[in-house]
């Protein structure tokens, strides 16, 4: 799609914003909350920015057990779906990522449990 695009890499992701912000690259790619970061941030100068409404990537966030901990497995299982049945988890993701946080966004996903890695 972009085939007469040159990727550049820089040390860090301040640093491949400042590309941005100088016109030394056209575009960026980082995580969703960086992004919405840098984006709210740009918003108070003279040259904002805008996110892509569709991601190009999707990053799926879990938790790790050995495999001879079931119960331990069970445990998180239960406790997260306790949390999400009660409205805990929508009152955690709107204080630190949803509408009374900086990022503005709103809960898509649904908990389920995972029996294996993909």
């Amino acid at each position: 799609m972009l085939t007469k695009s040159n990727v550049l890499t820089f040390q860090n992701i301040s640093q491949c914003y400042l590309g941005l912000q100088s016109d030394k690259v056209a575009a960026m790619t980082a995580g969703e909350l960086v992004l919405i970061r840098f984006e709210t941030d740009s918003e108070k100068t003279a040259t904002p920015t805008m996110l892509l409404s569709e991601p190009t990537y999707t990053e799926h966030i879990g938790v790790v057990v050995n495999k001879g901990e079931p119960d331990l497995k069970n445990a998180i299982n239960a406790a997260i779906k306790k949390i999400d049945e009660s409205g805990q988890l929508t009152q955690i993701y709107d204080k630190w990522m949803g509408k009374d946080s900086i990022y503005k966004l709103t809960r898509t996903f649904k908990v389920e449990p995972v029996n294996g890695a993909h």
